[in-house]
């Protein structure tokens, strides 16, 4: 069984939960309060006033369009070094002892009533390294040099609305929504995707749900690429 003492470590000094899929080697932790409720509300601010229709990689162009089959929400896309986001992307690369250059820019995610994301894992396949290597795509520019994503973290920036639940349908776990709290899964070893890590989010039964999603990759990305800005 692998697991990374490191994270170990710091879920422990924050009195968070760390659990490990033995089959697999799934790593998920979870860690309340992670940010502060002012960033939370300054966050949601932002994404209020900025998002667009969120959009999906299709494997049969290699493009990310919107489909609203497979996610119905709105998405606005920030820089780390944007100043709302430096300190909390800072601070999830110590988390995973990463680098803050190993993180793409923040997705802040706008769940209306009724929305939802459905289940697809965040790592990318071999195919995804096909269409990088031989094909065209509008999303994937930045794979072969930075590599697979290796975690995903994500921030509730609230929970003030019903549903929505972050599932993990292959180990029939769930996240429920608390304001400040940080959840997080490892995507891939070695590369290789980590099946275990399907997820989704349930569909929000009433409110709004608002959260930041930062994947981390194996390398350095080119956070200026203006592929990681499709909205």
């Amino acid at each position: 069984m692998l697991y990374d003492h490191h994270i170990l470590e710091q879920v422990r000094e924050s009195n968070g939960s760390y659990l490990i899929d033995p089959i697999e080697n799934l790593e998920l932790l979870a860690i309340k309060d992670f940010l502060p409720r002012d960033s939370c509300d300054k966050l949601i601010s932002i994404a209020r006033a900025n998002s667009s229709p969120s959009v999906h990689l299709d494997l049969s162009t290699g493009n990310a369009s919107e489909q609203r089959e497979q996610r119905n929400s709105t998405t606005h896309v920030l820089h780390p070094s944007h100043p709302e986001c430096f300190e909390l992307v800072k601070a999830m690369a110590r988390l995973i002892g990463s680098t803050v250059s190993n993180a793409e820019p923040v997705n802040l995610i706008r769940y209306e009533t009724g929305g939802f994301f459905k289940e697809h894992l965040d790592a990318y396949s071999p195919i995804h390294t096909l269409i990088a290597e031989y094909g065209s795509s509008n999303r994937l520019t930045d794979l072969l040099s930075a590599g697979n994503r290796t975690w995903t973290l994500m921030v509730y920036l609230n929970d003030d609305y019903t549903g929505g639940t972050t599932l993990f349908p292959r180990l029939s776990i769930g996240f429920t929504a608390n304001r400040g709290s940080i959840v997080g899964w490892k995507n891939s070893i070695n590369s290789k995707p980590i099946v275990n890590s399907l997820h989704a989010g349930d569909k929000v039964l009433s409110g709004e749900k608002f959260v930041a999603v930062v994947p981390f990759r194996e390398r350095n990305c080119n956070q200026d690429d203006s592929s990681y800005y499709i909205q």
